[in-house]
């Protein structure tokens, strides 16, 4: 029970801060209606056109934990030197600052029910964990959104090309309404700010630390202590009964 009492208080809290959303994909960004023209499927895939959109919410979560994105948003934002305050002098490298971040303070969840999608940040500072997580969330709506842009003008390249090099009314009509759609798709990229993942609520600061539970850590303290003395007790009352019996 000290040795509990001691750690609880001795132990760097940390603060968890959650941004809870829901994917942001709706009927106007994928062209599931064009997806059944079977004689054109392969085309619009050569063009890197998405007919389907089932596997966008899926791509976004990987993006979001990926080691690119997270490397990337540790230097722009300078956290080296806040992530290893108590170890800069020993030359931490990217690469563990990305596992750090990963696997001890970085977590993301899914209720398969209501698709509701829970990023949380654990951090010793309150403020930083509810403005990292904010932060990262942002930047990953910018970046798929970005990322959806180019592949959408380079769509049209392509189907302008294939536009110029058929005659066919029927391959231009299908063509033309591939053109079409990619437009609006960079319509809505453009105006739209949370384009992989709409938030429902946003982190806030959290006003109490995730970690330690002190109560927990009390309580399995207690308990612990409780089977080691009384294991102990046993031990040492079987070992005075056989010292007596030995003396008898």
């Amino acid at each position: 029970t000290i040795v509990g009492i001691v750690y609880s208080f001795l132990a760097t809290p940390m603060y968890r801060a959650e941004v809870l959303m829901i994917s942001a994909q709706n009927e106007e960004r994928n062209l599931g209606g064009l997806a059944s023209l079977n004689q054109y499927g392969g085309l619009a895939r050569m063009a890197g056109i998405n007919l389907g959109g089932n596997n966008d919410i899926e791509e976004a979560l990987a993006i979001l934990q990926s080691r690119k994105f997270i490397q990337e948003f540790i230097n722009e934002n300078n956290l080296m030197p806040v992530l290893f305050a108590d170890e800069w002098n020993e030359n931490p490298t990217m690469e563990s600052a990305y596992k750090m971040t990963r696997e001890d303070l970085l977590a993301v969840s899914m209720n398969a029910k209501t698709r509701l999608i829970t990023f949380s940040i654990d951090w010793t500072d309150p403020k930083q964990s509810a403005d990292w997580a904010n932060a990262m969330i942002k930047r990953v709506n910018d970046h798929i959104r970005q990322q959806a842009i180019e592949e959408a003008e380079k769509s049209i390249y392509f189907l302008e090309e294939q536009l110029q090099s058929t005659s066919l009314l029927n391959a231009q009509s299908v063509l033309h309404s591939l053109v079409e759609d990619q437009t609006k798709n960079i319509m809505l990229a453009n105006v739209r700010d949370e384009y992989a993942f709409k938030v429902i609520d946003p982190a806030v600061v959290p006003e109490k630390p995730y970690k330690p539970n002190k109560l927990f850590i009390l309580i399995v303290g207690f308990l612990l202590g409780l089977i080691l003395g009384i294991f102990i007790a046993l031990v040492k009352n079987t070992l005075e009964n056989s010292t007596v019996e030995a003396l008898k």
